[in-house]
Order: structure tokens, then C-alpha cells, then sequence
């Protein structure tokens, strides 16, 4: 574990997603990056070879929020945790800023499975839609800026982008809570701090 907690120190910060498989061993067995947006997509032939292994990625590091006084947060996605099935990995981990999380399937039940997944993608997609309001939000507010750079409209802006953050904390909290609170379905969920050694 050491190895791996060593490098996910090094792609947590990371503004692009990076994905890095290892065996029970922690030995790196290959990665994928993106230079630049937020997924990276395996193939088929590099999923079939993460099949029963230990998976781990960075979702994208936003300095934006943390100039804003926010902490970074994330929850695994509805597409990480079907990963996990569909790959049987051994385990799947997360992590962002100062966080990491893990899932580990050790007595799938599959009603509960298919239950636990229909309420993860309400969830998600409820969340992703709030978010996206506020970012709108942000876009409208910064090209009134824009256009009459007065003080109240600088004020409007920075309310909005403060509102965002709240936002993305709150809602990312909700998935994080119901993931926490569903381990019935066979999994288990931790969620702790990157060791800085």
C-alpha cells in the first residue's frame, strides 16, 4: 500500500485524471492520462487487464476552488463503482486534494446492487444538475462583469462563483453520505486523509 499511497500523492493535485492499476502487491502495472479534461477512457484490452486488480485515479483538482477558501471534494462517480462490478476489481480508490476514498465489493448482493445503483444515478444526476445551474450562474454573472465592470456586478460575480462552491461541497456530500450509508449492497466504503510522508 505504501507504493500506491506514494503516487496518489503525487496525481492528487493533478488538473486532469490520471488512472493507475496495480496488482495485490502494489506494483504498477500500467497507467492512462489526459493532459487536459476531466476522464481518461481505458480500453477494452486495459479494463480486461485491471480485471481483479487494484484501481486507483485522481478526479481533477480545481485550484479555482481552493483559491476561492474552499476545500476540494469529490465522490466516486455512478461510472466508477460500474467499474468496479463489471471489472471485479479487487478494489477501486479515489482521490482529490487531501482525500482518499476506497470501495471494495467483499459480499455483492444483487438485488441490492441493482437497487444501490438506480438510487446512485438519481442522486448524481440531481447533483450534476444543480451544479450546473450555479456554474451557469457564474458564466452570467462574469460576462455582465464583463461588459460594465462596476462594483455591484464584481460583487454579483464573486457572490455566484462563493454559491458554486457551496454547492458542488454540499451536493458532492449527498453522493458521499448515501455511498457511506448503502454498504448493505456488499461493499466496503472508507474515506480517510493522504498520508504526507
Amino acid at each position: 500500500m505504501q507504493n500506491i499511497e506514494r503516487i496518489e500523492m503525487l496525481i492528487a493535485r493533478n488538473e486532469y485524471e490520471t488512472v493507475i492499476v496495480f496488482d495485490a502487491n502494489g506494483n504498477e502495472q500500467f497507467r492512462a492520462s489526459q493532459g487536459r479534461g476531466n476522464e481518461v477512457s481505458l480500453t477494452f484490452e486495459q479494463w480486461n487487464q485491471a480485471k481483479g486488480n487494484i484501481v486507483t485515479h485522481n478526479h481533477p483538482f480545481d485550484p479555482a476552488m481552493e483559491r476561492t477558501g474552499f476545500e476540494n471534494t469529490s465522490a466516486f462517480s455512478f461510472r466508477d463503482i460500474m467499474r468496479s462490478i463489471q471489472y471485479q476489481l479487487e478494489e477501486i480508490r479515489m482521490v482529490v486534494g487531501n482525500e482518499v476514498h476506497s470501495l471494495r465489493w467483499v459480499d455483492p448482493k444483487h438485488d441490492e446492487i441493482m437497487c444501490f445503483l438506480v438510487d446512485l444515478r438519481e442522486i448524481e444526476i440531481a447533483a450534476d444538475t444543480n451544479m450546473q445551474i450555479t456554474k451557469s450562474s457564474i458564466d452570467e454573472t462574469v460576462e455582465k462583469f464583463t461588459h460594465n465592470q462596476t462594483l455591484e456586478n464584481r460583487n454579483m460575480a464573486q457572490n455566484a462563483i462563493i454559491k458554486h462552491y457551496q454547492t458542488v461541497i454540499s451536493e458532492t456530500n449527498k453522493v458521499n453520505r448515501f455511498i457511506e450509508n448503502s454498504q448493505t449492497a456488499g461493499y466496503i466504503f472508507t474515506r480517510g486523509v493522504l498520508k504526507n510522508e
